[in-house]
This record gives structure tokens, C-alpha cells and sequence, in this order.
């Protein structure tokens, strides 16, 4: 695929699709080595012509750089340190947000975790619950669903695969994979160049580990795989979850009826004997 990566972004969402590496989803894979990268910034000389082509460089010209250098929590001078607040990369919280003062909650960026708004916003509400009700809800979430809205858009929640390996072993997971072009509406949008959906789950109870996808809406198709993987639904349900055709998100179904047939196999001599039973 003649795709162009972000370095950072995209290396920690999908790192096979983006060496080209692996034939997934019949489509005969690529061969060559797509993995594109930065070599150098450097102010163009018009007085010079000599720009040392060869065939392997590629030279994008442009009249400003954008560089994004991320953020760290704006947290000094308000007098935090003399209220004796614990403060590490940001203000450090328990799981309920409330600092090592217990009459102080901390919610959002100047936590110093995940930054982004949906999850700032989020954390807020529950501080403002803890605070004025009684028992508390947790507002220090490990799966927080992330989209870039570049073109098309990039989503993750959860494990990649290859964190999902590290923690569980190849054996243990399983992976479902389709490329744009083999999604119906992405064809007749014309939008079946690029992208894909990639879901990671358990093999031993079909759980959904994580997700990455690229796609004109990637970031509400990550939505409905995070309500999954909340509600604690096995991949395979998806499937008998009906979807309006031709959605974008009817692909989820059909990957999920993948698993769902495959689980049918395993299950084949004990779906015999309970049929012969009359069951």
C-alpha cells in the first residue's frame, strides 16, 4: 500500500500493516518495503539543483512545518507544593482522583495521564460525583479509546497485538483483520485505498483485547468496539448483533461471524450429540 505514515502515531497502532509484512485477509500482501519514514528537514537552496535524488527518496516541499512536541501539565506556581499535594509528572491521584489530601480531586491533563478532551471530560464528572455523593465510582480507566482525525482516521483502544503477545503469548491470541477494500460502503465512497480494522481477542473466551483501525470513520467505529469491550461481550457476539447495511460498522459483524462460525467448528461433535438429543 502506498500509504504515508506518521512516525509516533501510527507505529504504536498497527506495526505489521505498516511494514507490509504478513498476508492478511487473502489479499496477497504487498512484497515490497512500504515502511516510510523521515530522513531529514532541511531548508531547500533554489540556488542549488543538486537535491542528491536516488530512487528510493521521496522530497516533500512545503511553506511551514508542524511539529507536535506533545504537552506536560501547566501544575507549578498555584501553590500546590505548599499544600503539601503529591505531584509526580502531574498531580497524583488514586483511582477515584482524589489527591493525598482527601478533601482535593485532581481530574483531566493536569493528572498527567491519557490527554484527551473525551477522557479529561470524563474524569471530570466522576470527580464531581465522588465529591458531592456518597461512595465513590473510579475515574482511572486503562482502556481509553483514542482517534487521530487526520484522512482517513486513526482509532485504538486497548492492546495492539504485539502488546497483547508480550502479556499473553502468541498461542493465547487471536486476530481478525480487513482491509478497506473489502468493506461495501468504503468501495462505493470510493474510500477502499487505505485503511483497515484490526481486532485482537482471546482465544480461550473470544474477549476483545484491543482494536486499531483506519478508516474514513475510525473513530466511531472504535466507539462501538469500546462498548464491547466495557459490557464485556466476546468478539463473537458482535455477530448476532444486527447492523444497517451497508454501514461501515457492518464490517465489525462480519468479522466477528468469522470467529463466530469458527467457534461453531470446535463445537461440532458436541452440537451433534445435543442435537441428537433433541435439544
Amino acid at each position: 500500500e502506498d500509504i504515508t505514515w506518521i512516525p509516533g502515531r501510527l507505529e504504536s497502532v498497527e506495526t505489521k500493516i505498516r511494514n507490509n509484512s504478513g498476508n492478511r485477509d487473502g489479499d496477497g500482501g504487498g512484497g515490497g518495503d512500504d515502511h516510510l519514514h523521515v530522513a531529514c528537514i532541511k531548508k531547500k537552496d533554489y540556488n542549488n539543483d543538486d537535491n542528491d535524488d536516488d530512487d528510493h527518496t521521496t522530497y516533500v516541499e512545503g511553506e511551514k512545518l508542524l511539529i507536535a512536541v506533545g504537552r506536560t501539565p501547566n501544575i507549578h506556581g498555584m501553590g500546590l507544593e505548599e499544600l503539601g499535594i503529591e505531584i509526580n509528572k502531574g498531580i497524583v491521584t488514586n483511582d477515584r482522583l482524589q489527591t493525598n489530601i482527601p478533601n482535593i480531586y485532581a481530574a483531566g491533563d493536569c493528572t498527567g495521564g491519557k490527554q484527551f478532551t473525551h477522557y479529561a471530560g470524563f474524569q471530570g464528572a466522576i470527580a464531581a460525583r465522588n465529591i458531592l455523593l456518597p461512595l465513590s465510582d473510579g475515574g482511572v480507566l486503562s482502556e481509553v479509546p483514542s482517534a487521530t482525525f487526520t484522512s482517513p482516521e486513526v482509532s485504538s483502544v486497548g492492546l495492539t497485538e504485539a502488546q497483547a503477545i508480550a502479556k499473553y503469548g502468541s498461542n493465547r491470541i487471536g486476530v481478525s483483520f480487513r482491509r478497506m477494500k473489502n468493506v461495501d460502503r468504503a468501495i462505493c465512497e470510493a474510500e477502499d485505498q487505505f485503511g483497515f480494522i484490526k481486532i485482537v481477542y482471546s482465544k480461550k473466551n473470544n474477549h476483545i483485547l484491543g482494536a486499531s483501525v483506519m478508516a474514513p470513520v475510525a473513530g466511531e467505529l472504535i466507539s462501538e468496539i469500546s462498548v464491547a469491550m466495557k459490557a464485556k461481550m466476546s468478539f463473537d457476539q458482535l455477530a448476532v448483533v444486527i447492523h444497517a447495511y451497508p454501514a461501515y460498522s457492518i464490517a465489525l459483524q462480519i468479522m466477528a461471524a468469522e470467529v463466530y462460525y469458527e467457534k461453531l467448528k470446535k463445537n461440532k461433535t458436541l452440537y451433534g450429540v445435543l442435537k441428537w438429543l433433541g435439544l
